[in-house]
């Protein structure tokens, strides 16, 4: 016997294949605006990506799913992988493409925030993007030390002071320019034996740590899981053979351009 939905007691609850959110990697804001956000079939590449729409909350849901076929007898539903894409046309964000095995169960998303409990994919600021108010500045050009010429590509940056703690995290675009904005540290008293005393220490020292393979150069959108498992690459001093790259001062107010000696480039020795 069919039984019917009693108004003001039942509803109709309709669980989506993929619902999932994007968050500036600044400042962990919810990004819906302008994104253009779709999925693809790899066992069909030649079919059009199907486009996503985000809802009041800033997620981006999928009911269905062409090609996908959901069995009604089998709990939990077989996935396999789908390819999920997002760009941004306004230029504030870089492109990044990811495997998404569906259906997902809840929030799709590959990273917690502190102090979010909700899965996301992390967006990445260009290089031409307005920084956000009171966001410091940190600009870097990554070249080959062994063909000056070619851009390391989607390399993934780090930069961390000097106990080692992350203070921004960035990605290279296709021509190697990234933008690492970020929020200051804390302000450091000056030491009790300064006399007079004077006003808080607003200089920081800073590391940039580069991830980068002649392979993730080769893509036109880089995919997200192998950005994370990048290898770690020297930064040189110099173009040539030489020491590392030195630390960065990273003073407030006052933007930085992480250079080699005697360059307008960071020279990765790969």
């Amino acid at each position: 016997m069919t039984r019917m939905l009693r108004p003001g007691f039942d509803q109709h609850v309709l669980t989506p294949v993929l619902g999932v959110m994007f968050r500036d990697r600044i400042n962990d804001r919810v990004v819906a605006d302008s994104l253009r956000v779709s999925l693809s079939d790899p066992l069909l590449p030649n079919q059009p990506s199907q486009p996503l729409t985000a809802n009041d909350y800033g997620v981006f849901v999928a009911h269905q799913v062409r090609g996908l076929r959901l069995p009604a007898d089998t709990s939990p539903p077989p996935t396999r992988p789908f390819i999920l894409q997002v760009e941004d046309p306004l230029g504030r964000y870089l492109p990044l493409r990811m495997s998404a095995d569906l259906p997902t169960d809840g929030l799709f998303g590959p990273t917690l925030s502190p102090g979010t409990a909700l899965p996301h994919v992390p967006l990445f600021s260009t290089s031409a993007r307005p920084l956000p108010a009171a966001a410091a500045e940190v600009r870097v050009d990554l070249r080959l030390a062994s063909a000056p010429d070619t851009p390391a590509a989607w390399a993934r940056l780090e930069l961390r002071l000097d106990d080692g703690s992350l203070l921004a995290e960035g990605l290279a675009d296709a021509r190697g320019s990234a933008l690492l904005p970020c929020a200051l540290p804390a302000l450091v008293d000056p030491p009790l034996s300064a006399s007079p005393p004077g006003p808080p220490i607003s200089q920081w020292n800073v590391s940039l740590h580069a991830f980068w393979s002649p392979a993730i150069a080769l893509s036109s959108i880089p995919d997200f899981n192998a950005l994370q498992a990048l290898p770690e690459v020297p930064l040189l001093q110099t173009e040539a053979a030489s020491p590392p790259l030195a630390p960065a001062l990273l003073a407030a107010g006052i933007p930085l351009v992480i250079r080699s000696t005697g360059s307008s480039f960071v020279f990765v020795g790969a």
